[in-house]
């Protein structure tokens, strides 16, 4: 969540900072691989997102879609 909601790159679980911060919230948590949030965490809560927007689009009595060009 962290990732998607800040939209930081993958490469932050890289980040010596990062690694720092976690080690001292908690010291035995392993950091998953970046590959780990890029193949598997990522796309799965893509899915969810997608899915609970579909369901609130079909829910919906009306659907208003803009863009800022």
């Amino acid at each position: 969540m962290f990732i998607a909601h800040n939209m930081s790159p993958f490469s932050v679980v890289d980040s010596l900072g990062f690694r720092n911060l976690i080690r001292t919230l908690e010291p035995c948590y392993i950091i998953p691989s970046r590959t780990h949030f890029t193949d598997k965490v990522i796309p799965d809560l893509y899915l969810h997102t997608r899915q609970e927007v579909q369901s609130t689009k079909s829910e919906a009595e009306s659907v208003t879609i803009t863009t800022d060009g």
